[in-house]
């Protein structure tokens, strides 16, 4: 089957920036699958939807992903 990837390329900046953030949004939730929850059964042929505890129900996640740039004093 084939799967959806994000690739962030991380390079520093030339002209000074020391920090940061790119934002990805719109990704299918990895714990429920998109499904927005799971069905959990409470009795004979008796079933109730639990929302995903991740994406509360959205069926999508977000990520924030902050870089900061530094001196390397240990190589």
């Amino acid at each position: 089957m084939s799967e959806l990837k994000y690739i962030l390329d991380i390079e520093p900046d030339r002209y000074g920036t020391r920090t940061e953030t790119k934002h990805i949004s719109n990704v299918p939730c990895p714990r429920c699958n998109g499904q927005g929850g799971f069905l959990s059964e409470t009795g004979r042929n008796e079933h109730v939807f639990i929302p995903c505890d991740l994406c509360d129900g959205t069926k999508k996640v977000k990520a924030t992903i902050t870089v900061e740039w530094e001196a390397d004093y240990e190589s």
